[in-house]
Parts: C-alpha cells; structure tokens; sequence
C-alpha cells in the first residue's frame, strides 16, 4: 500500500512545482526537453494571454508528466467518446413503457373530413 501514497506525494511536488514554474513536473519527470519546451511556451503564453495561457501550459505540463497525454488527448477522447454515444443513444432511448403507443391514441381528425363534401354534379338544382 506504500506505492500509491508515494505516487500521491509525487503528484503533489509535481503540482507545487508547476506553479513556480511551468514544465517542472516534467523536468522532475527526467524528460527535460519536453519540460523545457512547457518553460519557454508557458513564458511566451503568460506575456501573451496572461493567466488563462499560463495555466493551460500548466495543466498541459502536469497531465502529460502524470498520464502520459497532453490536454488535448484527453479532451478529444471524451469529444469521441460522446460523439459515439450519442451516435447510439437515437437507437438505444426507448419510449418508457408506461407511454401511450400511437395505436392507443385518440386519432385526429384529418383536413379532407372538416371540407364539406363536393355535391354531386348531375344533382344541382
């Protein structure tokens, strides 16, 4: 049970790093070119869009030192994971069993009953 507290704590330091510096939790990682990139791409993003841009290279940084995947990967999985359910879910939603089935329901009257009925030509008066 000691290894997932140690991974705990590692993800902690990771995180405490990455808001000193972006890319730290890659650079603690050993994948110090990656991390380097996230340093000078999270400078860039604080100059350039300010906070939002600095914690996108952020969680981009940790996510990739924590799971292998950048943001991206990650979001673009859930985009397909919901475009595929909801690809299935028109053939899989069912009407609840306690609905009126349309064989049940009261039939409307159609436009051709409400016109009055065409009177025969040869019985005019």
């Amino acid at each position: 049970m000691e290894a997932p507290r140690d991974q705990t704590f590692n993800n902690a330091v990771k995180l405490l790093g990455e808001a000193i510096v972006p890319g730290a939790s890659l650079l603690l990682s050993g994948k110090i070119v990656s991390g380097s990139v996230h340093l000078i791409v999270g400078s860039w993003a604080r100059v350039a869009l300010g906070p939002v841009g600095l914690a996108l290279v952020i969680a981009n940084s940790y996510s990739e030192s924590t799971t292998g995947k950048s943001i991206l990967k990650h979001f673009s999985k859930v985009a397909n994971d919901l475009q595929s359910s909801d690809a299935a879910s028109p053939s899989d939603a069912a009407p609840p069993s306690d609905a009126a089935s349309p064989s049940d329901a009261t039939p409307l009257p159609d436009a051709t009953s409400q016109r009055d009925e065409p009177t025969p030509q040869g019985s005019e008066a």
